[in-house]
């Protein structure tokens, strides 16, 4: 589960019928959480979608082992049965709103609605809207769930027509470009003026994204994002340690082993042995 649970806090509105929708989509839960940097919560698998839209910090959400970095002003859908686990990123807390959604229909308007499977910038979290949508919540009634069930219409539709319509190369679509290239940082040999010249900005300007969207210099993002690739390479595969270092982006095994010891306390072979021990 999380630790510094002293510090976090969450509001919920649930459905009355928690456990049953009656209506093809139904609203069944808004809240708004704050998590204290070093939270993190999961992995569990769920049966609804889960739409995440963050006010303030940055979070990380891994679906199926797929990581997802989740900063100011954007949106993660998360489908049905994927298994998924929420941490803080960085230094600050992270603050977002939240809704789940379920019922025979959930799943089909993630596609029609072109809605992304990965975390878009969505604009500041309007956060009267999920105040209204809870409120929809609080009429147990059929017509009372017939018309959450509407609300959370719009506010797909609303999400689709955001997504359809953001820019990739201006404003926060250039942040978006550098999160997306960053977090292919475990697979490829990503450096601050690769992620520069991806989204025509100039260096002060990517580290001033990071700052603002991340809390952190593109350099310890990058590096843990490497150090978390290699970890889990190393505890799930049987990858030469040369191997997983050319993975992650180091082309010298040495200086990564260095570099593993340094943030881990163990070397790369150390770490996968401890890891493999009945």
């Amino acid at each position: 589960m999380g630790n510094n649970v002293s510090s976090f806090h969450e509001s919920v509105t649930y459905r009355a019928t928690l456990g049953q929708v009656s209506v093809p989509l139904g609203l069944r839960s808004v809240g708004h959480a704050t998590l204290p940097p070093g939270y993190r919560f999961g992995p569990r698998r769920t049966t609804f979608v889960h739409v995440i839209w963050t006010v303030r910090g940055s979070g990380q959400v891994s679906l199926g082992g797929v990581r997802h970095v989740v900063g100011r002003d954007m949106v993660l859908v998360c489908p049905p049965a994927a298994s998924h686990c929420l941490a803080t990123w960085g230094e600050r807390m992270w603050e977002y709103h939240w809704c789940t959604l379920d019922g025979a229909l959930s799943t089909l308007l993630l596609s029609a609605l072109s809605l992304p499977s990965e975390a878009f910038a969505a604009g500041p979290c309007p956060e009267a809207m999920f105040l209204e949508l809870a409120e929809t919540l609080r009429d147990p009634s059929p017509e009372g769930e017939r018309q959450a069930g509407v609300a959370a219409y719009a506010f797909l539709s609303h999400l689709g027509g955001l997504a359809s319509v953001r820019p990739e190369f201006a404003g926060r679509g250039r942040a978006r470009v550098l999160l997306s290239r960053a977090d292919a940082a475990g697979e490829l040999d990503v450096n601050v003026k690769s992620l520069a010249d991806a989204a025509g900005l100039s260096r002060s300007s990517v580290h001033r994204v990071f700052r603002q969207e991340l809390g952190v210099t593109p350099k310890r993002y990058l590096d843990s994002l490497r150090l978390q690739t290699a970890m889990s390479l190393l505890r799930e595969t049987d990858m030469p340690v040369a191997a997983v270092a050319a993975a992650t982006g180091f082309a010298n095994a040495n200086y990564f082993a260095k570099f593993f010891r340094r943030k881990v306390g163990q070397t790369p072979s150390g770490f996968r042995a401890e890891r493999h021990q009945p």
